[in-house]
């Protein structure tokens, strides 16, 4: 049986093994000189050591510029506090601005409107023929009058349509919008001995407003003796509440 040869190296001798100098020869080139291990390790300390710490500097410079960062934030959270209570403050005045605008518009409606003003009733009080007595006047919608009350026979009927012509010629209704509903004639006792019995038309009629009766009526305020109602509008357009 062949016996196995085993070759036994010397510590370091495998810095001496060239298995390239054939080759190098053939190329003639240099055998290459060995560089001693420590002097290998010095060199990768080195580079270790320069990189580790170019990564400490990095990062001492990363931190420092965060504290700036941090101290910054700090100085100004008093500010931004302060402009976020000014924030909130701003917003609750735009808001209570705006609700008490609305309730002044609302206001300035109700006082210019034609339905709520006095100046109405002195129209309809100067236009109304002495042979007339109103016994109701009433809002029957947002845009319309009820009116009713009773006439003096026989030309009751004939002082009614005069009303309802000249309600129509005011600025408050729309022309051609005064409509009578209803017309009944009643008996009315005597009310003194020996007195003959007499009559009486109660009647209702509606009057349309006019789409811009309180412009038209502003003008008519003091002729109409409204000297209250005209000094309030005065007002109201300074303010910028009507036009």
């Amino acid at each position: 049986m062949p016996s196995t040869c085993s070759i036994v190296l010397e510590p370091q001798a495998w810095h001496e093994l060239d298995l390239l100098r054939q080759r190098r020869e053939a190329l003639g080139l240099d055998t290459p000189k060995p560089v001693p291990a420590q002097q290998l390790l010095r060199k990768g300390g080195l580079i270790g050591a320069s990189c580790v710490l170019v990564v400490a500097a990095a990062w001492g410079g990363v931190m420092l510029l965060l504290a700036g960062v941090q101290r910054r934030i700090d100085e100004l959270q008093p500010a931004a506090a302060e402009h976020a209570t000014l924030t909130q403050r701003l917003q609750t005045e735009r808001t209570n601005e705006a609700q008490l605008k609305k309730s002044n518009q609302a206001l300035a409606d109700g006082i210019a409107g034609v339905k709520s003003g006095s100046a109405l009733l002195v129209a309809l009080a100067q236009i109304t023929p002495p042979s007339i007595q109103l016994s109701k006047v009433a809002q029957q919608s947002t845009t319309a009058l009820s009116l009713k009350g009773v006439a003096s026979q026989p030309l009751g009927l004939r002082s009614v349509n005069a009303m309802q012509l000249e309600l129509e010629n005011t600025p408050f209704f729309q022309p051609r919008g005064a409509k009578l509903i209803k017309a009944s004639v009643e008996q009315v006792p005597a009310t003194q001995p020996n007195a003959q019995p007499s009559q009486r038309l109660n009647f209702e009629l509606t009057a349309a407003f006019a789409a811009d009766a309180a412009k038209e009526m502003r003008p008519l305020l003091l002729k109409l003796g409204a000297v209250g109602l005209a000094r309030r509008h005065q007002l109201l357009r300074q303010e910028g509440l009507l036009p």
